[in-house]
């Protein structure tokens, strides 16, 4: 659909009006570093390089062993091969070739269904090939080109710039191809604000999207095409680059010299273009040059222009301020930085140039996007500190990013969007490390302040409170607080369960061994000492493990008796006595098989008869009707007892889930397990952590909380409650003043609750006291979300309201 004259005009006010906060796309473009992709032939290799010995090279020669980064071999997991940063997402290919995407994603130019913004990468196709050679992040749309040549788009299709026809969001979708001139594959892309432009291996360019300065080269300012239309005749271009409204390209034979034209929006005056006369310009046009320089490189700024020579020389032309060090040059400029310059890329706020592995930006700095804490920006470059050496770099509106030798991706600046990577939704004006987490996770489980999980690799890792050692990471961590996750042991767990001042975990073998504080004999080991690393606890072996305040509970491997030590006081471990017991004891043996048990503030709860059977019963403290007694006539069952059937007119259901909080407890009946059933919710309900549409003082029955019959996990916290459903959506409710319920604000009170980042591949739950954790998607990462004041989150921020992934330390 052809859109109004005044509709891009009134864009292009509005992108003027906030240059500094949200139009520039900035430095996307990558190049790739000879020798870094590995090939089978030179079809498989980007741009003009071709197949020598297995690498992807230009020289003739091929790649001599000294250019062969393994860090960044294209066909190795693990390290990042290529980047491409856009106005507020950024993506970057994988060694392994895979996609990935993060940041700002309400125009779903992340690639993924889920409209929800993402502080860590998210894979892009993630059911397609591993086959992506390069990649371009721009304002609200992404492309990318895949080994076999093909160009795919996704995002914003409102003016056909992903080559769809104007159908708004669209996913990853095949770009059509032009008419053969006898080239196959794209080589090269570029992204402006709502057009794309493409080279094609023929030498031939071509542009698609919408125009309202002449960005597309056809010869109309007023244009639209969701079909490739290609620019002018020449069969030479080398390569392209874009920007808001302005477009650039070099062209000349492979031998010759490389000649540089600008066409597109002129900038009000700025002269962005080059050519030595103001106004737009609706074909290729030449940059004023007049000795004939050999251009090498060239970067498309929205205020500014940056050129290479074929010796290194940066030229600049466009408005003042954006051009470093210069008065706002109509034409190119020589601008003497001090070095040779081996790559420019320009962002909104300035621009950044490499050399030698190191990288240097200038410009604004109100985000940190020049890396340092002042807000004072400089029309000098700076060199940007904590970075390896530098590859390949890009910047955003309000940020950058650079990729390293080693594979490593680091960014800073403005990271409201989760655009740095990290798994944080926050400025940070130092380089952090795009997220690479410890997983997949197996399991995770938080207590009051610290949170624990297990790797499926069967590592444990701990965080946040640690001062009675709850943490295990050894003696020598001092420090009351760890806000990143510190390995506990390497291998051989299963499970772990977090308390209160104390952690335990059963291995892969169903060994015990617990960790932290033993003032209540909670560790089970009978001294009251501190242990700062895993202590096994002799002769137990437990198929299932839960921790509560002081106490804890398990299920015996063998003959699945359920055994408890630890603090009594109040009943806690449902023996009829309230004398603290010292190590791990059974309680009850015999005809009774437990399956499940889980331990709340004072009182837990287990299933028993068998997981076939699934009979439920309750102990301990009852003062909210937590354990499903009337806390009016009874405030502490001293056994289990039953909590009744709440469906007992289906005589196949049986509870196969059970949670415990501070005062409530929550528990799935089923038919079928796999299937999902319905959640029932008893105790407290001060925060209608219940479920209910509102809240009660206290319920000791069972009531269904919602009104689907599809949970298959459950989760209790202090007054808040989280559930996995069969379709993998997770859905918290209750009290979310600390963002414990994952909705995106604070909220004191939500019976009803919703759906914890618009996400659909939630495959487990973990509730602390008021944070959250789950673990998602088909590569299990972590994300944690909540009250972080002692780094139970495990990001190193004080507070999230939405889902943070859990990177390394």
């Amino acid at each position: 659909m052809v859109q109004s004259i005044a509709r891009h005009v009134a864009r292009l006010v509005v992108g003027a009006a906030i240059c500094l906060g949200l139009v520039a796309t900035g430095c996307y473009r990558p190049s790739y570093p000879e020798c870094a992709i590995t090939c089978a032939s030179s079809d498989e290799c980007p741009g003009d390089l071709t197949c020598s010995a297995g690498r992807c090279s230009a020289a003739p020669g091929g790649c001599a062993a000294g250019d062969v980064d393994a860090a960044d071999d294209a066909g190795t997991a693990g390290a990042w091969a290529h980047l491409s940063v856009g106005v507020a997402h950024s993506c970057a290919i994988g060694g392994d070739r895979s996609l990935w995407c993060w940041g700002d994603n309400d125009r779903h130019q992340l690639g993924v269904a889920s409209p929800a913004r993402s502080g860590s990468p998210v894979q892009v196709d993630a059911t397609g090939p591993l086959d992506w050679d390069r990649v371009e992040a721009g304002v609200y749309h992404t492309c990318g080109i895949r080994a076999d040549g093909t160009l795919w788009c996704w995002g914003l299709d409102d003016d056909s710039q992903c080559g769809q026809a104007a159908t708004m969001f669209v996913p990853p979708t095949r770009v059509a191809d032009p008419p053969a001139l006898g080239g196959t594959r794209w080589t090269d892309v570029a992204l402006g604000a709502f057009y794309t432009c493409a080279i094609r291996d023929d030498g031939t360019l071509w542009c698609f999207g919408t125009s309202v300065a002449g960005q597309l080269g056809q010869g109309a300012m007023v244009d639209e095409s969701a079909m490739p239309r290609r620019v002018g005749t020449r069969t030479d271009w080398r390569s392209v680059s874009a920007r808001y409204y302005h477009t650039c390209a070099i062209h000349g034979a492979p031998q010759a010299r490389g000649e540089l034209e600008c066409w597109g929006y002129d900038g009000s005056g700025e002269a962005h273009l080059g050519t030595g006369t103001p106004g737009d310009v609706a074909v290729p046009t030449p940059v004023m040059d007049e000795v004939g320089r050999d251009w090498r490189a060239v970067s498309a700024g929205e205020h500014a222009s940056c050129a290479l020579d074929d010796a290194g020389v940066l030229y600049c032309w466009g408005a003042e301020y954006y051009v470093p060090g210069q008065g706002g040059p109509t034409i190119p400029s020589l601008v003497d930085v001090g070095f040779t310059v081996d790559a420019v890329d320009l962002a909104s706020y300035g621009g950044c140039l490499r050399a030698g592995g190191a990288l240097s930006c200038y410009g604004f700095n109100e985000y940190g996007q020049l890396g340092s804490a002042p807000s004072q920006g400089s029309t000098v470059p700076v060199t940007i500190a904590g970075l390896g050496s530098v590859v390949e770099a890009g910047a955003g509106t309000s940020h950058a990013c650079a990729l390293d030798s080693a594979g490593t991706i680091r960014c800073w600046g403005d990271r409201g969007d989760g655009q740095l990577g990290d798994g944080v939704v926050a400025d940070h004006r130092t380089p952090v490390e795009v997220v690479d987490d410890l997983g997949p996770w197996a399991q995770v489980d938080l207590g009051v302040d610290h949170t624990c999980a297990v790797t499926e690799a069967g590592a444990v890792y701990c965080w946040g409170l640690n001062t009675s050692g709850q943490l295990g990471g050894g003696d020598a961590m001092t420090a009351a607080i760890y806000d990143r996750p510190v390995l506990v042991d390497g291998a051989g767990y299963q499970r772990v369960a977090a308390g209160y001042h104390h952690t335990c975990a059963i291995g892969t073998d169903h060994h015990l061994a617990c960790w932290g504080g033993n003032d209540h004999n909670q560790r089970g080991s009978g001294d009251a000492g501190i242990a700062y690393g895993p202590v096994p606890v002799a002769g137990a072996t437990l198929g299932w493990l839960a921790t509560g305040i002081d106490s804890s509970c398990g299920v015996d491997s063998g003959d699945a008796s359920r055994v408890c030590w630890g603090d009594n006081a109040a009943h806690d471990l449902g023996n009829n006595d309230i004398a603290t017991v010292p190590s791990p004891t059974t309680i009850e043996s015999g005809p009774v098989a437990w399956s499940r048990v889980a331990m709340g503030v004072h009182y837990g709860c287990a299933i028993g008869g068998g997981i076939d059977d699934g009979i439920l019963f309750c102990w301990g403290s009852n003062a909210n009707g937590q354990t499903g007694d009337d806390p009016a006539t009874i405030t502490i069952t001293a056994v289990p007892s039953q909590i009744p059937d709440p469906t007992p007119a289906s005589s196949t259901d049986r509870w196969t889930e059970v949670a415990t909080g501070q005062a409530h407890t929550c528990a799935i009946i089923a038919e079928n397990p796999s299937l999902g059933g319905s959640l029932w919710c008893w105790g407290y309900d001060g925060y209608a952590q219940l479920g209910a549409a509102g809240p009660a003082q206290h319920t000791p029955q069972p009531v269904a909380a919602q009104s689907t019959a599809d949970w298959l996990a459950v989760g209790a916290g202090a007054n808040h409650t989280c559930g996995v459903r069969a379709s993998g959506m997770l859905q918290c409710f209750g009290d979310g003043r600390s963002g414990q319920i994952g909705t995106g604000g604070a909220v004191e009170q939500d019976g009803l609750g919703g759906t914890v980042d618009g996400a659909s591949d939630w495959v487990a739950v973990g509730v602390g006291n008021d944070s959250s954790c789950g673990i998602r998607g088909a590569d299990r990462r972590l994300y944690c979300w909540g009250d972080n004041r002692y780094g139970q989150l495990g990001t190193g921020e004080s507070l999230s309201f939405t889902p943070v992934v859990v990177p390394k330390p």
